[in-house]
This record gives C-alpha cells, structure tokens and sequence, in this order.
C-alpha cells in the first residue's frame, strides 16, 4: 500500500514539473523541516489537527502529511537504496529491529571511506581505523527496502 502510494506520489511529483531541475537531499531536507516548522506554529496557534481554508484542507495534520509526501517522492528516486545503522546501544538496536533493520558483518556495509568519516566522534572510531573498516565495538545493522517493500524501478 505505501509502496502504491509513494509510486502515485513520484508520478505526480514529476506530471507537475518538480523533478524537472535537480533536487539534492539538503534541499528536500529543507523542504521537509519547513513543513514541520509549519506544523509546529500551527500547533503553537492552537490550530486544529486538519480544517477547512477555503476549500483546501489545512492544519498540522496536513504540514505533517506535506512532510510525508515529500520524502516519499523522494525515495522512490532511489529504489536500490539501503539504510545503514551503526550502535551499541540495546535499546537502539531494538528499536531498529522493530523497524526492520537486522543485524550485519562489516563487510555487508560500505567501503566508501566517507561514509566512515560520520564516525568520526565516536569513541570506538579508532578500533574501526585499525581494523580498516571491517570490524567495529559497534553493531552494524541494516535496513534494505526491498526486504519490506516493493520495489519498482524507474520506467518499470
């Protein structure tokens, strides 16, 4: 059903010319944390969870939505993404397991030395140097999409 509902979205999204210049995950990040700010003064107003502006809905139910929908758009240009987790918090990894993600050896993560550099303030970051990535205090956990969803791709 999400996976339908992030298809119409994307469709839609790009009928109405919004993928015609390239957006970047900084600019949508943007996009999304302006319709929680939105959410958020409406709430601070007292403003009800949705009502009528006219004849368009409006709230903090709709800015919340608007957030949703713009994050939907956006992952479906990504369908073979993956979502990694790095921890060695127990209530973390059990909250992550309930989201789906489920626990991998190093070698199931990247290479991508950037990607490593999020580590950085981490206190275990020098065992992950020495051991060149591949072994870690950390419990590496990983979310792949197409595991709970499915995927189409672009032109499917």
């Amino acid at each position: 059903m999400i996976n339908e509902f992030a298809r119409e979205v994307h469709e839609n999204s790009i009928r109405h010319g919004w993928w015609e210049d390239k957006r970047d995950l900084p600019e949508i990040i943007a996009l999304c944390h302006s319709e929680l700010s939105e959410a958020l003064e409406a709430y601070r107003n007292g403003e009800e969870m949705v009502w009528m502006n006219g004849d368009k809905p409006d709230g903090i139910a709709v800015e919340m939505c608007d957030c949703i929908i713009r994050i939907l758009d956006y992952i479906k240009l990504f369908p073979d993404a993956k979502i990694f987790s790095m921890t060695t918090a127990a209530a973390v990894m059990k909250l992550n397991h309930e989201f789906g993600f489920r626990p991998v050896t190093y070698d199931d993560l990247t290479d991508d030395v950037e990607f490593w550099k999020g580590c950085e303030g981490c206190r275990n970051f020098n065992v992950l140097q020495e051991q060149h990535y591949r072994v870690c205090i950390c419990t590496g956990l990983l979310f792949d999409p197409k595991e709970h969803f499915e995927i189409h791709h672009p032109g499917e």
